[in-house]
């Protein structure tokens, strides 16, 4: 499968669920599928206009493909995410839960080094020592070649929903 199969079947899967933008530019780097997913919980006393209090959480998918793959890049993603995690995540005072999933594929091999990389890849911002939200990232690597992927611990759960079969 080759990078534009697989950005197909990565709308097509994600359509459903998530606002979807292709070619999409955040912080100065370009991504192939910006995808936005929220959603608004709120507990109310006998009446919905007498609101207790509500919250959003919000989950974003970022796609793009690489075939040059090593540790700085996953080195360079993760300074990425450090200065750009407040243009990626759209907050309002009801915000509490964000969750960036970092998707790259790659139809060339991905050296173990990378992978260990990927493994031990974590980023955690608290707002007001998480009064007033969070964000996780989870970062998944998919190899194009041999329909595997590989991630860190966050996105475990997360990879299989990313591997489609030809």
């Amino acid at each position: 499968m080759n990078s534009n199969e697989y950005l197909n079947k990565l709308k097509s899967s994600l359509t459903k669920y998530f606002d979807i933008e292709l070619d999409k530019e955040l912080g100065g780097r370009q991504f192939s599928l910006y995808g936005r997913y929220y959603t608004r919980n709120s507990k109310y006393f006998a009446l919905r206009k007498f609101e207790v209090y509500s919250f959003k959480i919000n989950e974003y998918v970022l796609y793009h493909n690489c075939n040059n793959l090593d540790v700085d890049y996953i080195n360079e993603l993760k300074e990425y995410i450090k200065d750009n995690v407040d243009n990626i995540v759209i907050r309002d005072s009801e915000t509490m839960s964000s969750a960036i999933t970092l998707l790259i594929s790659s139809e060339e091999d991905i050296d173990n080094d990378t992978i260990k990389s990927v493994k031990k890849f974590k980023f955690y911002k608290s707002y007001d020592w998480g009064f007033k939200g969070w964000v996780n990232v989870k970062l998944i690597l998919v190899n194009l070649k041999t329909n595997q992927a590989y991630s860190n611990s966050l996105g475990r759960r997360e990879k299989k929903r990313f591997i489609f079969l030809k």
